[in-house]
Order: structure tokens, then sequence, then C-alpha cells
């Protein structure tokens, strides 16, 4: 009998009771009896998660003809498992995926979203891995690490949040963004929302490069305002001249907010879609690590085909050619082809440079500053390099872009 890819997929569905992985079980079973692989075990484990159920897609390429009850009830039968693994010539890399979305991480309860983690952790212990990093919301889940630090110890595993890794991308990123449009960063304010544990890692990375911005303001909401005044305090003590400025209670921006006036917007929040990119002024940069998104990647795209103002991109990408790191899962990197991707998240890359170079302390908590100079170190070490900008899996045409973009003067 020949089914379509949706009678397969509801069938499966109807395996009452049954528990099944993604593919981890064959992705696993495939690299363990192939006599080609390097190493008998894993080194490292990226722990994440789909964004949402539309994302189910990139795991079953046949979820895609699912409705979206279908994906929900799917997820409720799976187990974590690995989507890919990544037998470079250095180390050996597992993407193992939990069923979570970041939705059920944000409103769910977090009691039942710790124990999709933990049963995470003990798939990935049982495949010899000594390090394990924290994708998508997961770090933010387990209070940057530290709720499931002594049980990943147990288990003969070293746990890392990415955080450094994705500070020092998303200051990297920055800077080549300034470089490739032509825009000094000396002549240039910044806004970050979210003075969070990346947010708070990239501000005192800024603050501690030479080549400093003129003006840093921080945006957080009213509940985290003592924090975000101890940052700046401690911003301004290193030199940088640093501010705060306040989002409503739920995170919506004032109408004159200073993320609408920089030449950078730099964002680091869980909270979706709170820059209106229609809004934002011309010959602006932005750089999104949030997750969900913090401003839409369609409406970015659409306005630099239509206007060709500002440069908006994608967040939290290292290209690690340098280690002869390639990998084939269908993430939205743009230089994806036939030959895979020689990208990955910053967040594994951490792992990564925990695994070359044990000597660098895998993050649990916040990054602190010692560490991000560390890693930034490491990065040079290991030839990694920021890959051109992108948004949404498009390469940005910075030779249309980047003359608007440098022409345009910022507000002061």
């Amino acid at each position: 009998m020949n089914l379509t890819a949706r009678e397969q997929a509801s069938l499966s569905i109807l395996r009452t009771g049954e528990t099944v992985n993604w593919v981890g079980v064959t992705t696993l079973r495939d690299w363990s009896a192939s006599p080609l692989r390097r190493r008998t075990h894993l080194d490292v484990v990226l722990i994440t998660h789909p964004r949402d159920e539309d994302d189910l897609w990139r795991i079953f390429p046949w979820a895609s003809q699912l409705t979206r009850d279908e994906c929900l009830a799917l997820t409720r039968c799976l187990r974590p498992g690995f989507a890919e693994i990544i037998d470079a010539p250095l180390l050996s890399v597992g993407l193992m995926f939990l069923p979570l979305y970041a939705a059920d991480i944000i409103t769910s309860s977090p009691t039942a979203s710790l124990r999709v983690v933990e049963e995470g952790l003990r798939t990935a212990a049982e495949t010899g891995a000594r390090i394990v990093c924290l994708g998508g919301l997961t770090g933010a889940l387990t209070l940057y690490g530290e709720l499931i630090d002594q049980s990943a110890q147990k288990l003969g595993m070293r746990v890392a949040t990415g955080h450094a890794a994705t500070a020092v991308s998303i200051v990297r990123l920055l800077e080549r963004a300034a470089h490739d449009a032509g825009v000094s960063t000396e002549a240039s304010n910044c806004a970050l929302i979210g003075a969070g544990s990346v947010g708070a890692a990239v501000a005192r990375l800024l603050a501690a490069r030479t080549a400093r911005l003129r003006r840093l303001v921080l945006v957080e909401r009213p509940n985290r305002r003592k924090r975000v005044e101890r940052l700046v305090e401690e911003l301004r003590q290193c030199g940088l001249d640093a501010a705060w400025e306040l989002t409503s209670d739920d995170g919506t921006l004032p109408p004159d907010s200073s993320c609408y006036r920089s030449r950078f917007l730099l964002s680091a929040i869980s909270t979706p879609y709170v820059i209106d990119v229609h809004r934002v002024a011309t010959g602006t940069i932005l750089i999104d690590d949030s997750q969900p998104y913090c401003w839409d990647r369609a409406a970015a795209w659409s306005r630099c085909e239509e206007r060709g103002d500002i440069l908006p991109c994608d967040a939290g990408l290292v290209d690690c050619a340098s280690i002869g790191y390639r990998a084939f899962f269908p993430f939205d990197f743009a230089d994806y082809g036939d030959d895979g991707s020689r990208v990955a998240w910053s967040c594994v890359t951490e792992g990564l440079l925990c695994h070359l170079e044990p000597s660098l302390t895998a993050t649990v908590g916040e990054p602190q500053i010692e560490d991000l100079l560390a890693y930034d170190a490491a990065f040079d070490r290991r030839g990694l390099r920021i890959p051109p900008l992108q948004c949404a899996a498009r390469v940005l045409p910075m030779d249309r872009l980047a003359p608007v973009v440098k022409a345009f003067e910022h507000e002061s």
C-alpha cells in the first residue's frame, strides 16, 4: 500500500503510548556502525530545541505536511534524540533536539521542561560525551546551567551555556558589520535590548575593546532596573559612556526609545518581535541573538529590497571551517548547500573550543570578563571567523546596502 507522507506521519502519531526518538536512534546507530568514523564516542553534544511547530520539518521533512495540532501530537510522542553527528578531524559533535518548543519553555512548568533537559543529559552521557552545550532557551531554563551542573558532573560531563562564545561572536559581528558598511564605531551610538547573561557579557566586552562605541544605552524592563543601573555604573567605571532606559512592564519600547535612534541596535531577549522594523531609522545596523526573534526577518528583508537602508543581521553564527567543521542539518545558514555548512551556532562553538583547549572555562552562570577575553583570544588562535552578514539564510547585498547605510548620520 502506497501512503502519502501525511498518512505515514499520521500513522506514526497513532502509536499509542509509544515514545520514539527524533531520528536519533538511526543517526547514532549509523554513525556508530560506520567504519569511517574517527572516534568511538562523541566529544561534544549540543542540547537544543526547535523554535516552534513550524521548525519540526527540519528534523522530519514530512512534518511540513502536518497540521499544527498533528505536530503537537507528534512532539508528545518523542524523546530527546540526535538529528546529526558531525565527525570532524579534531572532534565529534552531536546535535540533540529536545521535544520542547520555545513557547513550552516560556509559558509551561519549568519543572516539566527541566525533566526533559535532564533526560537529554542522560542520553548525551550514554555517547561518552564530555561537554554538553545548551542551545536556544535551555540556558535560561536551567538558570544559565546552574540547575543541571551537578547532574552533568555526576555523569562525567561539563556544562557550557555558550554565553561567553556568543558574546564574543556578537561583538565581532558588530565590528564586521561596521567594517563592511564603512561605519566608525567610535562615532556611533548603540542600543542593547536585554541585560541578561548574554546582553551583560556583550556590554562588558564592548567596554573592554580598544575601539569603543561613542555611547551604549542598555534597555530593560522595570523589574530589572537595579540590575541595569549597577551594570551601567560598572561600564562607566571601565570608561564607556553608558546609560539605561526602561521599557513598559510587558517589554514594549517607549515611542522615543534609543532603539529607534541608534546606529547599532543589538538584542538578546526572549520577548518576541519587540522591535518594529518599519520604525527603525535609516542606516541602522540590527544584530539579533534573541530566541524567539526580536524583529521580523521577512519584514526586515522586504525593507532591504524596497528601501535598502538598513543592515538586519542574524547573530550567533561562527565560521568554523578552520577546524574542519561541516554540518548538514538544515539550519538557516546562508552557506548551506550540497556540501553542508561550515557555520556553527555560537553556543556549540563554545563546546568546540572547550574540547580543543581544556584550559578554557565552560560557562556556567554569567560569563566573567576574564573568560570573555580568553574566548576572544581563542577565536583568533583557532582561526574562527564571523561569516558574511545574513538575514534569514540570505546573504545581505552589501554592495547595494552599505553606501546607503554609511551615508546616513544618526542622531547623537
